[in-house]
């Protein structure tokens, strides 16, 4: 089993298996403490993108495109086709 140690505020080193309680209990209030901060500039940083509606057959077309080009790289529309014989298409 590995030991997991626990650096104190004043540098001391702590096995986790040797702390008590009282320390286990305000180690893991901080360690939450830290998890908002970080999750609040996260979700700062990655605002939800607007949902847009696409009308028509071209428009939905070259949607679904761009989530193709987004999910693999492959540009459908402006790709040769030397592609197709690498894939054995």
């Amino acid at each position: 089993m590995r030991n997991y140690i626990w650096k104190t505020k004043d540098g001391k080193l702590i096995n986790v298996d040797d702390m008590d309680v009282n320390h286990l209990r305000n180690s893991l209030k901080m360690c939450i403490r830290h998890l908002e901060i970080i999750y609040a500039k996260l979700n700062h940083v990655q605002k939800p993108k607007p949902k847009v509606q696409v009308n028509g057959e071209i428009a939905s077309e070259h949607a679904d495109a761009y989530e193709v080009y987004k999910a693999t790289g492959h540009d459908i529309f402006n790709d040769s086709d030397e592609h197709f014989d690498e894939w054995g298409i």
